[in-house]
């Protein structure tokens, strides 16, 4: 009786892949994912945005290469939720917000940002969940307010490496790469 539990257990982990701990990213900057990120905390690092009383702010560097955005929670919006980073504009419906290049010089805790190799992401966190590629409107999402025709397809990417863990697990991290290089990195908690 053992026996066939432990072969019905072997074959229910490999035709629904089985439950596995979340391996990715818990911090990027000062957002974190395995603790809560304090929406006041964020923004004192930033700057009073000139939206301050809303779910979603943007960021732009000064020297026009580092873009961030990111929600509260959906229940509690004195937390941060998500967070994106990338090197293209990545906001079309809200004010974004000009900070100090060197406010946004955002990495994850193994040192992993925008630029690094996808051999660094490897290295770091070890083989994704998942690999997807970026085709027709797939990945819109990473810029808020973008219609699948008014933003490059390059700025998304052609493929994401994406972390998560068990189905109890709401941390995610997502990797845009495009030529080897991550282009945009995506960080969420959230429902």
């Amino acid at each position: 009786m053992l026996r066939l539990f432990a072969a019905i257990a072997l074959v229910s982990s490999l035709v629904y892949g089985g439950e596995h701990e979340y391996a990715g990213p818990v911090s990027l900057g000062p957002v974190h994912i395995d603790k809560p990120s304090l929406l006041s905390r964020v923004l004192s690092e930033l700057g009073k945005p000139n939206l301050p009383s809303a779910r979603s702010y943007c960021f732009e560097s000064e020297d026009h290469k580092v873009f961030v955005w990111f929600d509260t929670l959906a229940h509690h919006d004195s937390l941060v939720g998500d967070v994106l980073i990338g090197g293209s504009a990545n906001c079309l419906d809200h004010t974004v917000n000009a900070v100090p290049s060197e406010s946004l010089l955002w990495k994850t805790r193994q040192g992993i940002t925008v630029g690094s190799t996808v051999d660094d992401v490897l290295d770091a966190y070890g083989k994704p969940s998942s690999e997807e590629k970026v085709s027709g409107n797939s990945y819109w999402w990473i810029i808020h307010g973008a219609a699948p025709k008014p933003v490059k397809a390059a700025e998304r990417g052609s493929s994401v490496l994406v972390y998560r863990g068990d189905s109890t697990d709401l941390r995610t991290a997502q990797f845009g790469v495009r030529e080897g290089r991550v282009v945009w990195i995506f960080l969420s908690c959230n429902e």
